[in-house]
């Protein structure tokens, strides 16, 4: 995934809450969680570290990322990280 890609997202995610009213649970889950994983996947390009996982730094699939491209985590820590919470 390219950095310019996900700025794209974000601006595309910015677009659809300013244009359109939405549910209170839409755009909180946009604000409090999409967006910072897809401006976290930005620092991880520039750091040289997109495609590894923030918790064992591990490879995260390239299926997976392309599935979910602000994903920080792979799978396994993910999974673990939503059931600790």
């Amino acid at each position: 995934m390219r950095k310019e890609a996900l700025e794209e997202r974000i601006s595309d995610v910015v677009r659809i809450l300013a244009s359109r009213q939405r549910c209170q649970g839409y755009v909180t889950l946009k604000l409090k969680k999409i967006l910072p994983q897809l401006r976290r996947a930005i620092e991880k390009i520039e750091e040289g570290t997109y495609g590894l996982c923030d918790d064992c730094d591990g490879k995260i699939p390239a299926k997976r990322l392309n599935a979910v491209p602000g994903a920080t985590r792979c799978v396994a820590c993910q999974n673990s990280k939503e059931v600790c919470a």
